[in-house]
């Protein structure tokens, strides 16, 4: 897979392959994955099952967790944690992607999301 990246974003993009490398390579894929698609894994059914909000929780959770972590173990611990936060909001992309055109159906289908017409 090629990604087209501007100069001007290269640090943006280390601090997405950090988190990828997380997610495929270390922590993620030894306590989450048995081989199958991330889009397949727990993180993703969880929010297909609990909804958007569990994952953005999550990410609140990991967000908060990484300031305290930074001040009692410094950066490193503090930037796995955010790495973690960062995949979090990327399962929650991934399955409201999934989901935008369905609850738009069910929407014009309603008559809107108040139910007007």
């Amino acid at each position: 897979m090629f990604v087209a990246v501007k100069e001007e974003y290269v640090s943006l993009v280390k601090v997405l392959q950090s988190a990828l490398d997380q997610a495929q390579d270390g922590k993620g894929n030894i306590r989450h994955s048995f081989g199958e698609p991330f889009d397949q894994q727990e993180i993703c059914d969880g929010a297909r099952k609990c909804g958007i909000g569990a994952m953005v929780y999550q990410a609140r959770k990991k967000s908060l967790e990484a300031l305290r972590l930074y001040e009692t173990q410094g950066k490193e611990a503090a930037l796995e944690d955010i790495y973690g936060a960062i995949i979090y909001l990327a399962a929650s992309a991934i399955v409201l992607d999934e989901q935008d055109d369905h609850v738009l159906d069910e929407q014009d289908d309603q008559g809107g999301q108040n139910g007007d017409k």
